[in-house]
């Protein structure tokens, strides 16, 4: 199967008469930004590199680019000391580029996938694709359906930022993390809150676990409801001198009927405000703050931690 995936690949690659020059290792900070950078298993090591690529992308349609990028992602590296960072049988059925967003849709093999094989190769395709001007975030699909850990939580759309911490260093361990969470409460006036028990890999930001666990709504046990609208998306999060950026998609400017705008900005806030390292949040919605939630609540300032509309009794 393996050799098959590298001849379409192989051909694709011919196809679009493109060059591939291997030209060593360099760390993030070292980068010449005008090159491009496919990013490549170290042979022998859990960690991924980026190894200098020449490619003559002049004149393609920018599906063209990405079809020419995976080609050669797939490509066998004979000689070197580097490995395509694609796993064996995975095969990709789709990529569609939208609102600066691409989504890889894999075959059902793809969940075979070890799960430290899974994370190098995925760290990867994010950090190489989210080098295109036209590319914001990357994010997985298995059959159409979005790609979820272990645990249940939805990848969801991924920046380079959110494997920073991997690059040249390997994968770190699983840490386990109790942490309250901030839902609507049953008349939507309210904040209901929860304590988890998250268990998150310390290559990302366990900021991205619990705004996933927000979208995902609360146990089913629980006198509660999921604060966020239906299909909003995180497009990225971060967190900087204290300062939690987060981005959603268009939809979360939606809002949830009978929820008031007010309790579902701060399940978000309060929830995020309980990583001690975050004292206030900063939400945009692609990537501006000028805007009006609900036209009730203005998202161009910082929100810090506000326990009034906690529930009474909690």
């Amino acid at each position: 199967m393996k050799k098959s995936v590298r001849a379409w690949v192989g051909a694709l690659a011919m196809l679009l008469s493109l060059s591939f020059i291997l030209s060593g290792c360099r760390q993030t900070e070292e980068f010449d930004t005008s090159a491009f950078y496919v990013y490549c298993r170290k042979n022998a090591t859990n960690d991924i590199y980026p190894v200098r690529a020449e490619l003559n992308l002049s004149d393609q349609s920018n599906q063209n680019i990405i079809s020419s990028i995976w080609a050669f992602m797939c490509t066998d590296m004979q000689e070197t000391d580097y490995q395509s960072a694609v796993p064996a049988n995975v095969e990709v059925k789709s990529m569609m580029l939208e609102d600066y967003n691409l989504a890889f849709n894999f075959t059902e093999a793809y969940r075979n996938i070890p799960t430290r094989e899974e994370l190098l190769f995925r760290a990867a395709v994010v950090k190489t694709f989210s080098q295109l001007q036209f590319v914001n975030t990357v994010e997985f699909y298995v059959e159409g359906q979005p790609m979820m850990l272990s645990d249940g939580t939805v990848v969801g759309p991924q920046s380079g930022s959110s494997y920073v911490d991997l690059l040249g260093r390997g994968l770190n361990s699983y840490e386990k993390r109790e942490i309250v969470l901030y839902f609507a409460s049953s008349d939507g006036s309210r904040l209901y809150s929860e304590t988890v028990n998250l268990t998150y890999n310390t290559n990302f930001p366990i900021e991205q676990y619990i705004v996933s666990k927000l979208l995902q709504g609360p146990s089913a046990s629980a006198n509660a409801h999921k604060p966020i609208a239906d299909n909003t998306k995180l497009l990225s999060i971060s967190t900087k001198d204290g300062i939690c950026h987060v981005d959603f998609n268009q939809a979360f400017l939606e809002g949830v009927p009978g929820i008031s705008p007010e309790v579902t900005i701060y399940s978000i806030v309060n929830s995020l405000t309980e990583v001690s390292e975050i004292t206030s949040v900063r939400i945009s919605v692609n990537g501006s703050s000028n805007v009006l939630f609900k036209d009730q609540v203005d998202l161009s300032k910082n929100f810090v931690r506000n326990l009034d509309y906690i529930e009474k009794g909690e």
